[in-house]
């Protein structure tokens, strides 16, 4: 397989709609304002919004931490027209381990439970209202190599760490 990526500035996202969940830091609002500056309308999903408002930007408040409010986003989130939907909550790991009010590992809550909640109840909507003939959906979930250790992207499988 040959990668070939497209410059970030011949990048046209006018006809877009993205889902970030976990875009409110880090690599997702990284890539929420990117997506942004090139005209897709992005829909950021996380706890805390540190933004300014902007044309073509849905902020959804929720904590990924909470089971049930991961899979009640999961049904309500109106992806029947959205391009594209991306995990990047969670892929730092916390410093220390921590339970959440529903009895689970907060991490593992946020980076894995939290994204198959989810993902279980926008599955069968995804981009169904979408115009004939228009690319499948995707659903991208971003993660980090973890101790300290630097990504490569030449190596997707992280074959070399």
């Amino acid at each position: 397989m040959t990668i070939r990526p497209t410059s970030i500035e011949r990048l046209n996202l006018s006809t877009k709609k993205i889902a970030i969940i976990g875009g409110t830091n880090g690599l997702g609002r990284a890539i929420a304002k990117q997506a942004l500056t090139r005209g897709a309308d992005v829909t950021v999903i996380g706890r805390t919004f540190r933004d300014a408002p902007a044309t073509r930007l849905t902020f959804v408040p929720a904590d990924l931490s909470s089971m049930s409010e991961a899979a009640d986003l999961g049904l309500k989130l109106p992806v029947e027209s959205y391009d594209a939907v991306l995990f990047t909550a969670g892929i730092i790991a916390a410093k220390f381990r921590e339970e959440t009010s529903e009895h689970v590992e907060r991490d593992l809550a946020i980076s894995y439970l939290s994204r198959l909640a989810i993902l279980h109840g926008l599955n069968a909507r995804l981009g169904t209202s979408r115009a004939a003939g228009a690319p499948r959906p995707r659903v991208f979930v971003m993660g980090s190599p973890g101790g300290g250790t630097l990504g490569n992207p030449d190596d997707l499988n992280s074959e070399c760490l």
